[in-house]
């Protein structure tokens, strides 16, 4: 397993030495997120990514990155200085898209969809306009489809820091807020461990201030769920990672009240109250829940 660090290095190196990056300063590619122990996953995923400037490909700087479906049906599209938007959803696909364009460095669009939104056969395309040296506008393509990952996988390493903001150290700790939501307890627990950390575990008022300094910007409507539970006996909250009694506590007024089975801890904001600590369900694939991992910096 790639350490968080390990990672970074390789995605730092794809930006000091595009050239050498997988042999290309392209790449376009589909998988599974999250299957293991032969469980078939539940979500598809698509990942275009591009490194400006690109001698080999003759590309001066990235203008934006598209993602199609049937030939001329747009899914999602990045541009410089716009946020990611999304097409489509409002006809029943259950997409979310995270990217950005950078004229010089790693740009990249990532999408990711219930696995039945397609079928395993359908060919999806991601065209990027950039610009020469000359200035002149021209775009690259390429195609993919989920046949070749059928049976199930993770997001290439290269792609993993893309879809996490990591937080400043705070006693030798880093934190990575996902960008997406919509993931089990278990499935945060996978994403986590594949960084070597796990769900956050707030022990103490200056930790809790911490993280709410790091994740305040990104909420915009999110709840995000850290490493509590009372699955094993109601009431009692333990760390899912290290076992031990949950001591520290913000909640919210009301909270925990467990309504629906809610086994999970989460931070949550309300508007008059600001971030304060809530109770989910564990098991519930929801649109609007993030997570949040906690990584033990090795300073060696």
């Amino acid at each position: 397993m790639l350490k968080f660090h390990n990672i970074l290095n390789l995605f730092f190196l794809c930006l000091v030495k595009p050239i050498h990056c997988q042999g290309q300063c392209f790449d376009f590619e589909s998988g599974a997120l999250l299957s293991t122990g032969g469980v078939p996953a539940t979500r598809s995923f698509l990942a275009c990514q591009i490194v400006a400037p690109c001698p080999a490909a003759n590309i001066s700087s990235v203008v934006s990155i598209d993602i199609y479906t049937s030939g001329v049906v747009r899914l999602a599209r990045v541009s410089q200085d716009k946020q990611v938007n999304v097409f489509q959803s409002d006809k029943g696909l259950t997409l979310e898209g995270v990217g950005r364009v950078k004229k010089n460095g790693v740009s990249y669009l990532f999408v990711q969809f219930n696995r039945n939104t397609f079928t395993a056969e359908t060919v999806f395309r991601c065209v990027v306009f950039a610009k020469n040296a000359r200035g002149e506008t021209f775009f690259i393509s390429s195609t993919t489809s989920l046949v070749s990952s059928a049976k199930g996988g993770t997001v290439s390493n290269l792609m993993l820091p893309l879809m996490l903001t990591v937080s400043q150290t705070f006693e030798n700790h880093k934190y990575l807020l996902s960008r997406l939501s919509g993931f089990t307890s278990q499935e945060a627990i996978q994403y986590c461990e594949n960084f070597g950390g796990y769900l956050a575990e707030i022990n103490s008022e200056e930790e809790f201030g911490a993280i709410l300094d790091f994740i305040q910007y990104f909420m915009k409507g999110y709840s995000v769920l850290i490493g509590g539970t009372d699955a094993a006996v109601e009431s009692s909250w333990v760390f899912q990672h290290s076992g031990s009694p949950v001591e520290f506590f913000k909640w919210h007024n009301g909270e925990p009240n467990n309504v629906g089975n809610e086994d999970c801890m989460a931070l949550a904001f309300w508007p008059a109250n600001g971030i304060l600590m809530n109770d989910i369900p564990c098991s519930e694939e929801k649109v609007g829940v993030k997570f949040l991992c906690e990584i033990e910096m090795d300073l060696k």
